[in-house]
């Protein structure tokens, strides 16, 4: 096996001595390059990326070049052959003289004077600043001859004082080159262990990434030859911090058409902190939500949650003392209640609360996922329903198909999964028989408690609260200066149905508030907005098909005209294109409208 062996030499003729011992080697692929200090920390960087087993190196520099980088650096050793060389040579100048040097020499130099009872004045330094000082100071006391290394030489020129350079000796470069093969030889059993690890858990199916507290990849069992993309390593560095903080978690992440699960861990190593991401990527291009699919962890739950009408303390009702109690529980809830109640956001509220906040939280939107969605998440080995500890949420499980029905409570009663992940499940009040036969299905047959949410029109007697707390948060985001709503308008909003409940008021509040000017909220902006809503309500009612909402309590007549009303602000006053749309003349529409505008 031949090593690949970088040498920085602090002198040019260290470099070839070096080169010329390394020619007689056959096992050792040598490339060496000459700079001191800072020039070998930067020859090092420069020639990092070509992959070297080991770097060989002298002094200060071998000391510098080992704080920057991960492989192993092996430093030429000063001998005594090398000090006793360079004092034989100095004594022959008769002059007084010092030692000066890093302390690989003077420590080396001040063993070799005391078995020669050689009272010799020895200068250990620890950088140029150092070496430069000691200079002046025997300079001073009339020492005008130093023995050196490379870096105490260099400012001795300079200084015009005589110097003596210790030389390496070639059995010092044979030690060096001897102890770079040993080191060689064990990391090449390291490498082999690591790849042949690397190959078990790529067989698994998943990957491994370390990364230091710093955010540098420490290990990667990415494919053999190829880079883990950089926009993987980026999003793990943005979870380092949550880990590291929090402790261990899973999450999943849709990149470039790939979802990825992920869990973590944290480790120490030689007094360092690390995390460790294993990570398994589905075979299927699913994008996060396109297929009535959803994932999210506990931040962006918190943002969803806490940017809606439910974060002002006391718009939950009595339910917000239940909260806790419910979160801490792992038993299945099926949260019922009318359309625009807020299930979505009480079901993040659970979570956010609950001792999986620190796993992913799973929204199956059951009426709008489609046959690839559903083979996902019953066939595929990568789909939630095989995973443990997480928080599943099955919004408008009334809604979901006879046959997927079915399948989904089969499974979940088949691998236990209310036991193995918290579920939770949302359905609205309003089902036909058949939607009401499948809620109770999963409710007596995986013993859910059920919460029931009010209506916007049962609690009219919090709206004054409701609303003056909501202008607040609006006047917050919105930069605007509103202290309140006029007596009439409060009375508005008190007599109104709301028949989409909190989402409809938190919409109009914050229409409201977009449109005043003044520091109240006008009766006259309130009025006008809920006319709005109350006509796209009848449009959505007359014209949906699954909605099994009540008509309105309004005359044929008051339909018509709203109904007339909203076509023809669609198609922007187009009287022809209303007419052809509705399926009468243009003399009908026109007498209509004659009414309409009396």
């Amino acid at each position: 096996m031949q090593y690949k062996i970088l040498g920085i030499a602090p002198y040019d003729a260290l470099r070839k001595s070096m080169e010329n011992l390394a020619e007689g080697m056959e096992n050792i692929e040598l490339h060496a390059f000459t700079g001191d200090l800072e020039v070998g920390v930067e020859l090092v960087k420069e020639h990092y990326k070509d992959q070297y087993d080991v770097i060989i190196s002298r002094g200060g520099t071998s000391k510098m070049i080992s704080e920057i980088t991960s492989i192993p650096v092996v430093e030429i050793s000063m001998s005594v052959y090398d000090v006793l060389r360079a004092m034989r040579l100095a004594d022959n100048y008769h002059e007084e003289y010092a030692i000066v040097g890093f302390r690989n020499i003077t420590e080396t130099a001040h063993t070799l004077c005391d078995l020669l009872k050689d009272n010799r004045e020895i200068i250990t330094i620890k950088n140029e600043r150092e070496a430069a000082s000691a200079l002046e100071g025997l300079k001073y006391r009339g020492i005008t001859m130093v023995i050196c290394d490379m870096v105490t030489q260099n400012i001795a020129r300079r200084m015009d004082m005589n110097s003596i350079l210790i030389t390496s000796g070639s059995e010092s470069i044979l030690t060096a080159f001897r102890h770079a093969e040993d080191i060689c030889r064990s990391y090449a059993a390291i490498r082999e262990e690591n790849r042949f690890l690397r190959g078990i858990m790529e067989h698994q199916g998943s990957y491994t990434i370390v990364l230091s507290e710093e955010g540098t990849v420490y290990l990667s069992t990415w494919n053999e030859g190829e880079d883990c993309p950089q926009e993987i390593i980026d999003m793990l560095r943005k979870e380092l911090g949550n880990v590291l903080n929090s402790g261990d978690r899973k999450f999943f992440r849709s990149i470039e058409k790939t979802l990825y699960s992920v869990t973590t861990e944290t480790a120490e190593y030689n007094e360092k902190k690390y995390v460790i991401f294993y990570f398994t990527a589905s075979k299927i291009p699913l994008t996060n939500g396109k297929y009535g699919i959803n994932f999210l962890n506990k931040e962006e739950a918190e943002e969803r949650y806490y940017s809606s009408f439910f974060s002002i303390t006391g718009a939950m009702g009595l339910l917000g003392s239940r909260i806790p109690e419910i979160s801490n529980g792992r038993y299945p809830v099926m949260i019922q209640a009318e359309v625009g109640t807020g299930k979505d956001l009480i079901a993040d509220h659970i979570y956010m609360k609950s001792n999986l906040s620190d796993h992913p939280l799973i929204t199956v939107d059951c009426s709008v996922m489609d046959d690839r969605g559903w083979e996902y998440l019953l066939n595929h080995y990568n789909s939630p329903l095989n995973d443990n500890d997480n928080t599943i949420f099955f919004m408008n499980i009334g809604r979901i198909p006879k046959d997927k029905h079915t399948r989904l409570l089969g499974a979940i009663l088949d691998t236990n999964l209310q036991r193995r992940n918290r579920l939770i499940f949302s359905a609205s009040e309003n089902l036909d028989a058949e939607g009401r036969e499948k809620v109770n299905d999963y409710t007596r047959k995986l013993y859910c408690v059920k919460i029931g949410l009010p209506p916007l029109r049962q609690r009219t007697e919090e709206i004054p609260m409701l609303a003056n707390f909501y202008i607040s948060r609006l006047n917050e985001e919105l930069g605007k200066q509103i202290v309140g709503l006029e007596p009439g308008a409060i009375e508005t909003l008190i007599h109104f149905n709301w028949p989409q409940n909190y989402r409809q008021f938190q919409h109009v509040m914050t229409e409201a508030t977009i449109q005043t000017s003044t520091p109240y909220i006008r009766n006259e902006t309130i009025t006008n907005i809920l006319d709005r809503e109350q006509a796209t309500d009848i449009y959505g009612t007359v014209f949906s098909i699954d909605d099994n909402q009540p008509l309105p309590k309004m005359t044929l007549e008051d339909i018509n005209k709203n109904v007339i009303a909203r076509v023809l602000k669609d198609n922007k006053g187009n009287q022809s294109k209303t007419a052809r749309q509705l399926g009468i003349s243009r003399t009908t529409l026109w007498r209509y409208l004659e009414k309409m505008g009396d």
